[in-house]
């Protein structure tokens, strides 16, 4: 957009920026060019402003004069307002740099300048997904200056197509129009007008504010060129459904094309969101616009315009040139123009990459997230969209429900002073009423600089809450009155176009942002005139207000014109040697003009306070005086303490009848630095305009955490920030030990585990943050605590119903605790919604302290309870006080005995933290009331991600009650779990079943059944069920009319039919099957319309997920450790809700410092690592070794491959690159002769059984060859196919097999993963540790074991048994670990068979042993929770020890130690020396490999620690926790030692080449828990609910003799 300029008149070019300065002269000019900048004539003298001057300047006078004047420009980085890029590389710029010169239309003189060009056309128009596959047809494109002439572009482009048409049709074609919001951006107003085609708008209402598909069709008529759709509105940032529009234009039949505006959009939705359809996938989508300087990431004056095909390019638009030395074909508004723009965005395209701009979209998208998350703490009402559903900006206004006295512009000229430019406009027309702001979040604005951003917000509210109304009244009007008359007469080009009534701001009186930094301009004339009147011993001007605002202001912009600064400041040196000419300090009370009001401190030439008037001075209207107040100095305080802020001192009472003068704000400002070209860095003011001496610093808190504020009941938005790191608890550490040294003195710990010898000291100390808050109970405060059991009415007894689901004994709850017995502990009353209820205050139950109450059953997504409903009967009985004061006084002697159950108490607490969190919004609440999912649609602290059709991701928290010495301990961490789409049944219904290929699969059938829905086409809204699909539709099921009654004189009409003539409604997707919600128990089945149906939001989809859905939710899942940190922080006094001061904690006593806590750590040191002939140190936790033989190679004589095709042919490209595969395994030191004839087959995977069949065959026909491994590649991933495999291979065949697909194999590293897998199945050795390093392991007499158990998915069939596994090591090198693996009960967590396998293990490590038993036994036993450890000590360790006397004669043969290994707990630890690489792995952001934590939160009783033995290679980094819970060894296995024998077994798994999360036995025993799920796979899907596993039908086997004692299942 280029800014019309008025050519002055001569008058107002010789009138003087100040009156009556016009016959002041200098000396005589010296001539003399040797002297600097400063002493030449130059800097005298105003600088051109109206004509060319005469003579020559100096080039360094030149380019320092201009550059002076353009450091009254603002700070680009800091303007909030504007989407252009502000930052690119120094590479980038120097490239961008050479080509100044280069005229970009010239292609013949710059051929590879057009070249690059044409691959940037290539790229957008392929990352916009436009059609290639029609050589004849390929998409066109071209650069422009910008989106504007895009825009341009594309418009003449619809229009000349539009008139062609109407030509050949012989119709009229002078009334052309176009279809667009009314929230475009001007260009698109200017295009209409420019060409003549009238706008037909689709106003925004004051809850839309993007364009409505059908009243945008609804508008479409012959005359119509096409449809405006804005994908990143100007206003919010939100994405226009071009979708919707599309596809009513073709339901429709409407041929009208559309034009997509993607100029702010195009570079991130992509990236952001690439399952949008928006682009050219959409068939009526004709032409797209972009932007490059936008978040195309260059520089101003780029864009870009692609067309779908020639055919919505006119040939009569294009001209054909050749005076450039070559045929040109251009299309374009201007001739020439510069090339750099261009490079600079081939070189951002090559450079950055798809990964890069993903990276860059993701990172601004969730600042914007958090930045919205931080105002709406703040108050702020949100308007735009987060969570990558808009552009990566935030619009936000004020809550008209606070009652605030002050609006959006208030704000926007408070944050101007501090030099940000966040613009404040109204809405576009029709919703105009509605006034907002707008932050855009560019590449450059960094977490620290959003921070400072909010912390700038939260004074600007706090400085207008404190000012009254009339003072922001009369702010608001001095500054609309400086706003008009700020420039000279005749010099405001607009001022002959200002009654116009065109455009949509004409006509509707639509304001926009004020233009601040005009404001400003005049700010920094008054400021200059101050100068001048203070320097000849003048009178400060009436609008003090004024200057002390733009002592405040950054980067104003305005000719300040160095002559007559000059001339101010030697006037003030001459006041100033006056003053002290006659021994009087300038600065005191006696001879200053302001000495009854104000003391200026030394050093500062102003007072940074607007000085009050003395008595005789004229004050301004309406402002009264201010006697006896005196600035204190800068840095100092009143009291004569330091200070951060300016503050001031009352010596006198004030008369109340007079009105105080408020300033208009009194915000600090930093001091900046300038880099090599000039620009402002690290700072927001620049250090030239700072006339005023050292500024303040700001008074509010400089930690990054919470800091509520008791009368909004909000908080600071604190966020994880690396400074200011508070100290380790030292109460805490002193108890810990007073702890070991009981124990140490023989006292007992009271408890089934070992206790803890004592804390670890290897390794380097750290401090760490952990995701645990200090939960502080009240011990005078008294909770009751009483059970509720659930009485079923009669007829429920009698269907044979056990108990209430568990969401219906939720809401059970939720309706009792409406009863009025709770009335006088409210609110501080809460429940587990399973089996009890506490309260503040003790109930009135009368006789027995027992009553009954009888609840009536009322859904919460129905209005009312059902006809009939019988009430169900609560019983409610006293049950006890919760001793909190016993637990505290247990905690600080936890040696001590107790009476009390521990686990019980804290359970308790847990449930006062989760009833306070529930009090805010809409949730859901996960399992155990641990975790917690915000959910109101459309919130900002609701995240939700899509998975799948009919699927999505909901992220959410886990809050736990711990316990550790001497305190009690709230665990939050973020989580995410699956849910149920809500929305239109019928809607997803499509949706998946596009994806299924439009068949009803049992994918549709396991995802529908137990849905519930809502009914949406009667009055009263009722909740359903879902127990099936019909087989039939709509137009084809018929229902038999009742009681004689006919339609169409028919007693059997469709669905179809029956809904039209009685509920007058006509379904709309007649085709889709019919949804069964009745026939549950007998009763007959009720078929209804999908979309008739509502899915209820919040419901978890509990069953199993497929593995490209699981890969999904995964990966978002993933978030830096400093994301998560600062989340979790967050989210404790906001989205969790647990201020101290609010209601439910109050009433109960409860406590939840909202700062995370630290502790010690440690980093233990990583082991050698051992290979042939090179033994060598891992360096973060990894190593190479691609020319590394392995420790013991192994030798193949017999094998060949097999190619497994998915689909209906084969390809030659399926079959294993066989050369590849022998050149890794060579290359790592194993032995593999040529492989026999390769086989291949063709498999339907349809259903396991037509699997099993076909692959049978082939396997059949491989065994005759008795190959010792069978190489499989598979056309594509398949789960069945790969798991039938499997378990045809390990328990019927006998054949060891590695698999891989066609897509991993064509890198390296599959070849060599597969290589290190090959090694360990046949009994070989990768990788070892030397002896010294394996510490108490050494010796030869240690065997390890690892336990595990995997249970049946949800969702799986009846009864399907859980897998139990024991692993052991059978080398001294502890690289072989053999499996036994066994069924048992479902769900059975502890191993029923643990003894005969156990003796399995043991068996198998005296046969490597040559009979001898091993003295010492190691046990890692995976999968265990806190509350099953005792069960674990009483039956596992009980059957294990029949076994050693069974084998030993007696246990003291040996040496037993067990340690629970935890994987699925909530602790994290987040380091807190940033960028140290001693202490913190600076790529990833989270601690250094081998980070143990073994105090500060860990076990009151007992020995536990955590490990973080890896590297994390995305996301944040979780630790394993270690719990060792028997303990044979004596004092020689000390603490160090145990914990440096687990880490150190984390370098030992050997199909990888890093350091593992969890030690190797617990991570084989899982990966043979897996193998074992593949054996059962075709049991763990969708099945009825009638079908129920059976072991004998299962076909379960156990593994082939061949491969029973080798490591088959890695």
């Amino acid at each position: 957009m280029v800014h019309l300029s008025s050519v002055s008149s001569d008058k107002a070019a010789q009138q003087p920026v100040v009156e009556g300065m016009e016959n002041m002269k200098f000396g005589q000019d010296d001539d003399d060019q040797d002297v600097s900048v400063y002493g030449s004539r130059f800097a005298a003298q105003e600088l051109p402003a109206h004509e060319m001057p005469e003579g020559q300047m100096p080039k360094d006078v030149a380019y320092r004069m201009i550059k002076d004047d353009l450091s009254l420009d603002g700070n680009p980085m800091l303007n909030l307002a504007s989407f252009v890029t502000t930052y690119m590389e120094e590479e980038v710029e120097k490239l961008m740099a050479d080509a100044l010169p280069k005229n970009f239309i010239d292609y013949e003189e710059y051929p590879q300048t057009a070249e690059m060009q044409n691959r940037c056309v290539n790229m957008i128009a392929r990352m916009f997904n436009a059609p290639t596959n029609d050589p004849d047809e390929n998409a066109m494109g071209t650069s422009c200056v910008g989106s504007s002439e895009a825009i341009m572009l594309g418009t003449l482009a619809m229009k000349k197509r539009w008139q062609n048409k109407r030509k050949a049709e012989g119709k009229d074609f002078s009334k052309p129009n176009i279809v667009m919001n009314s929230a475009v951006q001007v260009c698109w107003e200017k295009a209409a007008r420019y060409f003549e085609v009238d706008e037909r708008y689709v106003f925004c209402t004051e809850d839309r504010y993007v364009i409505d598909p059908e009243e945008c069709v609804d508008l479409v008529d012959e005359n119509t060129i096409g449809i405006c759709a804005i994908i990143g509105t100007t206003y919010t940032g939100e994405y226009e459904d071009v979708k919707a529009i599309n596809d009513l234009l073709v339901k429709k039949n409407i041929d009208c094309p559309i034009h997509v505006d993607a100029a702010s959009g195009g570079f991130v939705a992509p990236f952001v969101v690439p399952d949008l359809e928006w682009d050219f996938r959409l068939e009526k989508v004709i032409s797209i616009n972009v932007s490059g300087h936008k978040y195309g990431l260059v520089y101003p004056g780029v864009g870009w315009v692609v067309w779908r095909s020639p055919e919505y390019l006119p040939k009569e638009l294009v001209f054909n040139i050749n005076y450039l030395g070559a045929d040109q074909a251009s299309f374009t508004l201007n001739f020439s123009k510069g090339a750099s723009q261009v490079i600079g965005q081939y070189y951002q395209m090559i450079r950055l990459g798809k990964k890069g701009y993903r990276s860059i979209m993701y990172n601004l998208t969730r600042t914007a997230d958090y930045l919205a998350a931080c105002l709406e703490q703040l108050g702020f009402i949100i308007m735009s969209k987060s969570g990558g559903k808009g552009l990566p900006l935030v619009a936000f206004r004020i809550d008209p429900t606070q009652g605030h006295h002050w609006d959006e512009f208030a704000v926007a000229h408070q944050l101007r002073e501090r030099g940000w430019v966040v613009p404040a406009y109204t809405m576009a027309p029709h919703s105009e009423k509605l006034k907002l702001m707008r932050v855009v979040v560019r590449e450059d604005f960094s977490r620290s600089r959003c921070d400072a951003l909010i912390k700038d917000v939260k004074l600007a509210r706090d400085t207008l809450n404190k000012m009254d109304k009339g003072s922001v009244e009369k702010h608001a009007e001095h500054v609309k009155k400086h706003t008009k008359h700020g420039k000279k007469k005749g010099q405001n080009p607009s001022q002959h176009y200002e009654n116009e009534k065109h455009s949509l701001q004409g006509k509707s009186g639509k304001l926009t942002a004020k233009p601040i930094s005009h404001i400003l301009r005049t700010f920094k004339f008054i400021e200059l005139f101050h100068t001048i009147r203070l320097g000849f011993g003048g009178h400060p001007l009436e609008e003090s207000s004024v200057w002390h605002a733009s002592q405040r202001t950054n980067g104003v912009k305005g000719p300040l014109e160095m002559g007559t600064m000059f001339l101010g400041l030697i006037a003030l040196v001459l006041k100033l040697l006056h003053s002290w000419s006659g021994n009087t300090n300038p600065w005191s009370g006696n001879t200053h003009p302001w000495s009854s009001t104000v003391t200026i401190p030394p050093g500062r030439l102003f007072p940074d306070h607007p000085p009050s008037q003395t008595p005789g001075q004229n004050l301004p209207e309406g402002d009264k005086k201010v006697e006896n107040k005196k600035i204190a100095p800068a840095g100092s305080h009143p009291t004569g303490q330091e200070s951060h802020s300016h503050s001031t001192q009352d010596t006198s009472a004030e008369d109340p009848k007079e009105e105080k003068y408020v300033p208009i704000r009194n915000l600090p400002t930093r001091e900046g630095n300038y880099d090599k070209n000039g620009r402002t860095v690290g700072g927001r003011n620049n250090p030239r305009l700072n006339l005023g001496g050292r500024r303040p610093t700001p008074d509010f808190q400089q930690t990054g955490f919470p800091t509520f504020d008791p009368d909004t009941k909000s908080t600071n938005a604190g966020t994880f920030s690396p400074d200011n790191v508070p100290p380790v608890w030292s109460e805490g550490k002193k108890g810990e030990d007073l702890t070991i040294q009981a124990y140490k003195q023989g006292v007992q710990p009271h408890s089934n585990l070992p206790s803890r010898p004592s804390y670890g000291a290897t390794g380097t100390q750290v401090v760490l943050r952990t995701n645990y808050f200090h939960l502080l109970p009240n011990e005078q405060c008294t909770i009751f605590k009483y059970t509720v059991t659930i009485e079923l009415p009669q007829d429920k007894k009698e269907k044979g119903e056990k108990g209430l689901s568990t969401r219906k004994k939720r809401q059970c709850f939720e309706l009792l605790l409406k009863d009025p017995i709770f009335a006088p502990s409210l609110p501080a009353v809460a429940t587990n919604y399973e089996n009890s209820v506490l309260t503040c205050k003790e109930l009135a139950l009368g006789d027995n302290d027992v009553k009954e109450i009888d609840i009536t059953y009322v859904d919460p997504q129905e209005l009312a309870a059902r006809p009939g409903a019988k009430p169900i009967r609560m019983v409610v009985k006293f049950s006890h006080q919760v001793p909190v004061s016993d637990l505290l006084q247990y905690l600080k002697k936890p040696h001590t005995p107790i009476d009390f159950d521990v686990q019980q108490t804290r359970d308790d607490l847990q449930t006062v933290i989760v009833r306070q969190a529930n009090t805010k919004g809409e949730n859901v609440s996960g399992s155990k009331n641990t975790k917690y999912y915000p959910w109101k649609q459309g919130g900002a602290c609701t995240e939700s991600y899509r998975i799948t059709p009919g699927i999505i991701a909901l992220k959410g928290y886990f809050i736990s009650v711990r316990s550790s010495t001497m305190r009690v301990l709230t665990n939050v961490n973020v989580c995410t779990s699956a849910f149920y789409e809500h929305g239109n049944l019928a809607g997803i219904m499509i949706a998946i079943l596009q994806q299924e290929n439009s068949q009803v699969t049992p994918r549709l059938m396991q995802w529908i059944t137990g849905l519930r829905v809502r009914r949406i086409d009667t009055k009263e809204p009722k909740v359903k069920v879902i127990h099936g699909i019909c087989k039939s539709d709509a137009n084809r099921f018929m229902i038999h009319l009742e009681g004689g009654k006919t339609i169409d004189g028919r007693s059997q009409v469709s669905v179809q039919r029956y809904f039209e003539v009685e509920h007058n409604y006509k379904i709309k997707n007649p085709n889709l099957p019919l949804i069964d919600v009745g026939s549950k128990d007998g009763t007959p089945a009720c078929y209804l319309p999908a979309e008739v149906l509502e899915v209820l939001p919040g419901q978890a989809y509990r069953k199993k997920l497929r593995d490209n859905d699981e890969i999904r939710m995964s990966k978002i899942g993933i978030r830096p450790p400093a994301a998560n940190a600062e989340r979790i922080t967050n989210a404790v006094t906001g989205v969790l809700n647990l201020h101290p001061q609010l209601d439910v904690l109050r009433g109960f006593g409860v406590r939840v410092l909202p700062e995370m806590l630290t502790v010690f750590g440690r980093i233990l040191q990583a082991p050698r690592v051992m290979y042939s002939q090179a033994t060598f140190t891992p360096q973060d936790a990894k190593w190479d070794i691609t020319s590394r033989k392995l420790s013991i190679p192994v030798r193949i004589d017999r094998w060949t491959f097999l190619s497994v095709e998915t689909g209906l042919s084969f390809h030659e490209d399926t079959f294993v690159p066989v050369t590849n595969f022998m050149t890794a395994l060579r290359n790592f030191g194993l032995t593999i002769g040529k492989p026999y004839d390769g086989y291949r087959v063709s498999v339907q995977d349809k259903d396991d059984q037509s699997i099993d069949t076909q692959l049978t065959a082939v396997l059949t026909e491989i065994s005759k060859l008795k190959p010792q491994l069978l190489l499989v590649t598979l056309g594509s991933k398949s789960s069945a196919v790969y798991s039938r495999l499997k378990y045809l291979a390990d328990t019927k065949f006998g054949i060891h097999t590695v698999c891989c697909t066609k897509k991993t194999m064509l890198g390296g590293q599959a070849f060599a993963n597969m290589a290190l897998k090959v090694n360990l199945k046949f009994g070989g050795v990768n990788q070892r540790l030397p002896q010294t390093d394996i510490g108490c392991l050494k010796g030869g007499s240690t065997m390890i074991i690892g336990i595990d158990v995997t249970h049946p998915a949800l969702g799986s069939m009846e009864n399907t048994s859980s897998i139990a596994v024991v692993v052991g090591s059978i080398d001294d090198d502890f690289a072989q670990w053999p499996a036994s693996l066994r069924l048992q009960r479902s769900r059975q967590e502890i191993v029923e068979e643990v003894g005969s396998m156990f003796e399995e293990r043991l068996d198998a490590w005296r046969t490597a042993h040559r009979g001898a038993l091993p003295k010492k036994i190691v046990i890692y036993r995976d999968g265990v929770s806190d509350s099953q450890y005792d069960e674990v000590i009483n039956a596992e360790v009980e059957k294990i020890n029949e076994t050693r006397l069974k084998r030993y004669g007696n246990t003291r043969g040996s040496e037993l130690i067990m340690i629970i290994v935890a994987k699925r707990h909530h602790t994290r630890f987040f380091p807190t020396a940033v960028n140290d690489r001693r202490v913190m792995d600076t790529r990833t952001g989270n601690c250094k490999p081998g980070t143990i934590v073994d105090r500060g939160i860990t076990m009151e009783k007992g020995w536990d620690f955590y490990l973080q033995a890896h590297r994390a290679l995305k996301g944040t980094a979780k630790p394993a926790h270690y719990i060792v819970v028997h303990n044979e060894f004596g004092p020689e296995l000390t603490v160090d030692k145990v914990e440096q024998m687990t880490h150190n077994l984390c370098y030992l798994f050997g199909r990888a080449t890093m350091a593992v999360s969890v030690c190797p036995p617990a991570y084989y025993a899982d990966l043979a828990c897996t193998r074992g799920r593949a054996y059962l796979q075709m049991y763990l899907g969708a099945h009825n609910d009638s079908d129920e596993f059976r072991v004998d039908d299962s076909g379960w086997e156990a593994v082939h003799g061949d491969l029973k004692e080798s490591m088959f299942y890695i």
